[in-house]
């Protein structure tokens, strides 16, 4: 499983494991199977974040888990591809950091305003946040803030508009 969401989340680090792969098969005339290139791209992004092996399994389930709820909550495959995707990915690894690191900030009454003009016109758009707010606190025992979900629903909304 974690081979798939390093090459999901990850793309650039996993095309680097790729071809540090080729290169170690060339070079030591052997062929190492494709997983070790999700083996050496962890290595890079463990190195990079500066997180412990742990941490990134982590921050890789909560973004699996939370664009599962979307996908399911939306009925829609997201398009991997886009750029907005892109976007929401690294929204996403963000966000799951300050949930493990329990770094809140205090929220912001405009973006409060805002957030509350979009759950007020969006039926699915808040039940879609709701399960990823009860899926932090029941896994995560955080409370994402309501500008943690504005930022979020502003992905989502960016990514269903697209499909």
């Amino acid at each position: 499983m974690i081979n798939e969401e390093i090459k999901r989340f990850y793309k650039e680090e996993y095309a680097i494991g790729l071809k540090a792969l080729e290169m170690i098969n060339q070079h030591y005339q052997i062929k190492l199977p494709n997983d070790e290139a999700s083996s050496i791209a962890f290595h890079l992004i463990n190195a990079s974040e500066g997180s412990e092996l742990n941490d990134s399994v982590k921050i890789m389930q909560g973004v699996n888990d939370i664009l599962a709820i979307v996908e399911t909550d939306l009925g829609t495959k997201l398009n991997e591809e886009s750029l907005d995707y892109s976007r929401f990915i690294i929204h996403l690894k963000f966000f799951m950091k300050k949930v493990l690191f329990n770094v809140g900030f205090t929220d912001n009454s405009v973006n409060n305003v805002i957030y509350s003009e979009l759950i007020r016109e969006n039926e699915l758009l808040v039940n879609c946040m709701a399960h990823i707010k009860k899926y932090i606190e029941q896994k995560y025992s955080y409370t994402p803030s309501s500008e943690d979900c504005l930022y979020l629903m502003i992905h989502i909304v960016k990514i269903k508009s697209i499909q």
